[in-house]
């Protein structure tokens, strides 16, 4: 099973998070729909030439062993947050977080996945953070027509597209969440803009 939603939903599933705004803003959220490239599969198609003898033997596992299956992957979360006041520059703050795969889990689109021990390398007080205690699972892979996604883990077979993200080699890149709102206090107006990017690399 699997869903397309805004990464603002998507990440509240991680128990405390913080992406909301302020009380009474109103605000607009969209995921990427651009289509990304297409992701290596990594298949076995040295094996069979593995078989033969002499020099046909040579290639065939030399192609073998690049072309294998992902044993790990690492992957890195940035969040922005700049806020305007009446129009005028403010606050500008971010976080950073980074995450190593623990396991492989299954996930029917992607061509790799696995659950994640993710820490925060730097965040601020005050500004939106992502909280993933409970070592979530991510995923890369084709979603429909719509080209490559990252995918996250909702429940055991349950798995969510974030964002269309882009591939080069092995590694990935891409914007995966973006929001836009405005409110007024005391005759204040604020305007703020959110995202989040993503980029990783699995390895063979």
């Amino acid at each position: 099973m699997r869903s397309l939603v805004p990464f603002y939903l998507a990440s509240c599933l991680l128990p405390g998070c913080l992406m909301g705004g302020q009380e009474g803003e109103d605000y607009t959220a969209k995921t990427t729909l651009d289509a990304g490239e297409d992701m290596d599969g990594g298949g076995g198609g040295g094996e069979g030439e593995g078989e033969g003898e002499g020099e046909g033997e040579g290639e065939g596992e030399g192609e073998g062993e690049g072309e294998g299956e992902y044993t790990r992957a690492e992957l890195g979360f940035s969040t922005q947050q700049i806020v305007t006041r009446n129009g005028e520059t403010g606050d500008a703050c971010g976080a950073r977080y980074t995450g190593s795969s623990l396991e492989a889990v299954s996930c029917p689109d992607c061509d790799w996945a696995f659950s994640f021990a993710v820490t925060p390398v730097e965040e601020e007080v005050g500004c939106p953070s992502l909280d993933f205690s409970e070592a979530p699972a991510f995923g890369v892979g084709t979603y429909g027509d719509y080209g490559t996604f990252l995918f996250l883990q909702v429940d055991e077979g349950s798995w969510t597209a974030l964002g269309s993200v882009t591939v080069d080699g092995d590694g990935f890149s891409g914007r995966i969440y973006e929001a836009y709102g405005m409110y007024e206090q005391y005759d204040v107006i604020y305007e703020y803009l959110r995202y989040t990017d993503v980029s990783g690399t699995a390895y063979r």
